[in-house]
């Protein structure tokens, strides 16, 4: 008897099973070719469901998936292993700058490789640390796009809130402000009631904003004249500035030393006696009008001829009240002149920023930057101050701290009220 005659036309229930569910292209080709037409369509038609103890059926499930997958991406294990040799030559030119990397998109694909790979392969072949790619994941989650340093608002409270960078970045971007210092700005925000802020917070928020208004500072700091009330001090000084076709005009200002405050200034096309005479009539006038019963004043020049010619001399001796006393710099005092020097270089800074052409545009840059100056412009020298305020001792309350506190606490609650996507 033969037995392979008498089973060859039986099959596998299984078989008929990945027919009855259309899996039938899981089984070798030459195995369906084997197959008839009609009985492979009668296992098509079959209710698999209709049979005692189908429910078993689901435990194949799971494999037949896997097995699937495997057929559908035959050439899978061979393109991965393509890639893998291919990342290995690259390897060494890419590590170093993955290793930098803060892309929220390099990150969030390797959180992506990770749910098909063990983590700690996807690391070693980017060539990251454990603690290096949760520092990133979690400087990503707390990245809030509301804050100007990028930092959660709920997490960070004590940053500077929304409302208060914008008055910050309108600050800087004031036109008026433009050769103002950080500190200037920062006493005129606390004095007008727009912003309460320490002086270094608006430092650093200056250099995230972008707004750099630091200006080179001379390398040797030396102890000048120091003087307790307005007067004590005067100081002149000439400086140049070339106008179109090469026409050099001399600035002469005299400056008080206590209160920074400009006494007197003039401008000509030439430079001589008759210049430094006419600034120095004008700050004598100056304090005439503003400290009448003042006795003495010491004018401190530097070693220039004009400041010394017969005319000026004759200007001093002829000024009853006050009385000047005038020294040389480095000569008869051991001070320089550069309280005034310092004065000229913010004077060149108005100048700078206007860029006059002709005498008459420079007479009027002078005019309105001398008042910006005097009136306007809080000096971080004297406390927040202007100028004027102090020569005139007319000094406004600048007690702030009660404000700066009331400011941390409503930012403290603005910023954790604040949301965004990532909250």
């Amino acid at each position: 008897m033969d037995l392979n005659k008498h089973h060859r036309n039986k099959y596998d229930t299984f078989i008929i099973s990945l027919y009855a569910s259309g899996k039938e292209y899981l089984l070798p080709e030459k195995f369906r070719y084997l197959v008839p037409y009609s009985t492979a369509s009668s296992w098509r038609n079959l209710i698999m469901d209709a049979y005692m103890g189908h429910e078993s059926r689901s435990i194949q499930y799971e494999s037949l998936q896997l097995y699937e997958i495997l057929e559908e991406h035959k050439n899978l294990k061979r393109t991965v292993k393509l890639l893998f040799k291919v990342w290995l030559t690259i390897a060494s030119f890419l590590k170093p700058i993955l290793k930098k990397s803060d892309n929220e998109i390099f990150i969030t694909q390797l959180q992506k490789l990770s749910n098909v790979l063990p983590r700690k392969m996807v690391l070693r072949l980017t060539g990251i640390s454990a603690s290096s790619f949760y520092y990133r994941v979690h400087k990503l989650k707390i990245k809030c796009s509301l804050s100007p340093v990028s930092l959660c608002l709920k997490r960070h409270p004590l940053q500077l809130a929304v409302k208060e960078v914008n008055t910050m970045k309108a600050l800087f971007s004031d036109i008026r402000f433009t050769c103002w210092p950080i500190a200037s700005i920062a006493h005129y925000a606390r004095r007008n009631e727009l912003l309460y802020a320490s002086l270094s917070t608006l430092y650093k928020y200056s250099a995230l904003l972008g707004f750099k208004r630091r200006f080179p500072k001379p390398d040797e700091k030396t102890k000048g004249i120091v003087s307790t009330a307005p007067n004590q001090f005067l100081h002149v000084d000439t400086t140049f500035y070339t106008l179109q076709e090469g026409i050099k005009s001399a600035i002469t200002l005299v400056s008080d030393n206590f209160s920074r405050k400009i006494l007197g200034w003039s401008i000509s096309e030439k430079h001589g006696a008759e210049n430094v005479k006419a600034a120095l009539d004008m700050a004598i006038q100056t304090i005439q009008l503003y400290h009448p019963k003042h006795v003495v004043v010491t004018l401190v020049a530097d070693g220039g001829s004009e400041n010394h010619a017969l005319s000026i001399e004759e200007l001093i001796a002829s000024t009853p009240l006050p009385g000047i006393t005038k020294v040389i710099a480095l000569k008869d005092i051991a001070f320089s002149n550069s309280p005034i020097e310092a004065i000229n270089k913010i004077m060149k800074r108005y100048i700078r920023h206007k860029l006059p052409q002709t005498f008459n545009e420079l007479l009027a840059c002078i005019i309105r930057s001398i008042e910006d100056y005097n009136i306007y412009r809080p000096h971080y020298a004297i406390n927040g101050l202007t100028p004027m305020e102090a020569y005139t001792q007319k000094i406004p309350d600048m007690e702030f701290s009660e404000q700066i506190r009331q400011a941390k606490a409503i930012r403290l609650e603005q910023n954790r009220k604040s949301t965004c996507q990532k909250c």
